[in-house]
């Protein structure tokens, strides 16, 4: 019996990842602390006091979380182009079925009335 290959041979690597917004990186380093202290919160509840902390930072603050965010970004910017001009143009995002979109959403108001 002959195996066959499940993929080419040479499959194309995949695009770099979009680089972290300012309010992610800060998610990132306050989010296990606020685990430690309360570890019954829910993720909602953990999202909630993130966002009031970020909006409670002060602007100098803000902007650490910006420039490294920018920094990120030219990173990220730098690997695009080398992977375009190794691999040709990044492939397009997927777009979700309208229709399924508009089923689903049709389906939940019947739950919720």
């Amino acid at each position: 019996v002959e195996e066959v290959a499940r993929f080419p041979e040479e499959t194309k690597p995949l695009p770099p990842k979009r680089p972290l917004s300012s309010f992610v990186l800060f998610q990132c380093k306050i989010r296990p602390g606020l685990c430690k202290e309360h570890p019954g919160w829910t993720f909602v509840a953990l999202a909630k006091e993130i966002l009031k902390e970020w909006r409670s930072l002060s602007e100098e603050t803000r902007q650490e979380y910006t420039g490294q965010s920018e920094l990120l970004r030219a990173e990220y910017e730098k690997e695009v182009e080398e992977w375009i001009s190794k691999h040709g143009p990044l492939p397009a995002k997927r777009r979700k079925n309208k229709k399924m979109t508009e089923f689903r959403a049709a389906s939940r108001s019947v739950w919720t009335r």
